[in-house]
Order: structure tokens, then sequence, then C-alpha cells
């Protein structure tokens, strides 16, 4: 299933990944090699992150 996601930029990024962590500590072990625009949400605290294009996941 793909993923769409749209800031109020208007920036969109497209993946078909979604990953779900307990917490933050849970981070390092997420892929980084999976589509830019795939996006993980940390349970705990609700964050969103987003993997860019050079493999790094950054909050939303």
């Amino acid at each position: 299933m793909a993923v769409t996601i749209k800031s109020e930029q208007g920036k969109e990024f497209s993946g078909s990944f979604e990953y779900y962590c307990d917490d933050a500590t849970d981070i390092p072990s997420l892929p980084t090699d999976a589509l830019a625009g795939s996006s993980a949400i940390i349970i705990d605290t609700g964050d969103i992150l987003m993997l860019n294009s050079k493999g790094e996941w950054k909050k939303w």
C-alpha cells in the first residue's frame, strides 16, 4: 500500500512503508535503505519520522 503525506507547505512525500516503534530507543533499528518518504511513528511520544533521500530519519 502506498503512503502519501502532504505537509502544510505543500510538500508531498510518497513511500510504501510505515514503521511503528515503541519509543525513541528503537529509532536506530529502523532501516535506512527503505524508500525515501517512508514514515515511522513513535508510539510513546506520537512523533512521526520521515526517511529522507540520504537515508536519514528526520522528525516530521
